[in-house]
């Protein structure tokens, strides 16, 4: 899959050839999600509109928090989990 900067340029790194499924743990918010793997540059991870859609997070732009407080049914309540909790 070809990878596109925020820009129009084609990625350094070139096309995504992996994707991984992860847990994430963010702000009472808990789900699995697929994640392509490429080299985003200084950007841990890039979350696309189609999540931000679904998931419809508060963002303080001050501030720099995002609060997960509109989440689908879907979305699971965040149990803690030690070894995976990184976000």
């Amino acid at each position: 899959m070809p990878v596109y900067n925020a820009d129009g340029s084609s990625n350094d790194a070139g096309p995504v050839c992996h994707t991984v499924d992860l847990s994430i743990h963010v702000d009472g918010h808990s789900k699995v999600a697929t994640f392509a793997v490429t080299n985003t540059g200084k950007s841990p991870v890039i979350v696309g509109y189609n999540w931000l859609c679904q998931h419809n997070p508060s963002v303080d732009w001050c501030m720099g928090k995002v609060t997960f407080n509109q989440c689908p049914a879907s979305c699971q309540p965040n149990i803690p989990h030690p070894e995976t909790d990184f976000v």
